[in-house]
């Protein structure tokens, strides 16, 4: 009897017993930020037209020398081709050949150094097409340029520059960045 009546004692007592406020624990894990690596989405700059001036400062809408500025000021890393012969006639180009669908591009003057990362990706032209033999080539390159005197030449001086296609029609001075 003594044994229970001291049970129940001792359970009023812990009930009326003030309560000490617990600490919260504490979480061990501590989120943290992480470096992420730079990631740059491709932005086109589009050449619609054969004509060209010969002027850096101010070049035809729409032409290869055009692109290249454009690279050249980080508007646009990657530089494709959509010549087609209305677009060409409103630029005021007259190298596509509608019969062949093959768009050439004759500089008058050099073409400006690259300075920046592109791409410049022959096979955006319609009709144009990557070698798909293992021995051999079938590429179809559909815009190239050419010059009666001399191959005009772009100097890359950027740390990337992707050219597609294989420059066979082109002629490209490569330089490492520095």
């Amino acid at each position: 009897m003594w044994f229970t009546f001291h049970r129940i004692l001792r359970a009023l007592s812990e009930t009326n017993r003030r309560k000490t406020a617990r600490r919260p624990r504490v979480s061990i894990y501590r989120p943290r930020l992480e470096a992420l690596e730079d990631r740059t989405l491709l932005t086109a700059c589009v050449v619609t037209t054969t004509a060209d001036n010969g002027d850096n400062t101010n070049p035809i809408a729409g032409s290869l020398r055009d692109a290249i500025n454009q690279v050249n000021a980080g508007t646009y890393n990657e530089i494709d081709f959509n010549i087609t012969a209305a677009s060409d006639a409103a630029g005021g180009g007259t190298g596509f050949n509608a019969t062949t669908g093959i768009a050439t591009i004759q500089p008058p003057t050099a073409l400006l150094s690259i300075t920046n990362s592109v791409i410049i990706n022959g096979y955006t032209q319609a009709g144009a097409s990557q070698n798909t033999l293992a021995v051999g080539d079938n590429t179809a390159v559909r815009a190239r340029t050419s010059s009666p005197s001399r191959r005009p030449r772009a100097a890359v001086s950027s740390s990337m520059a992707v050219l597609r296609p294989t420059p066979t029609p082109w002629t490209w001075a490569t330089s490492p960045a520095r």
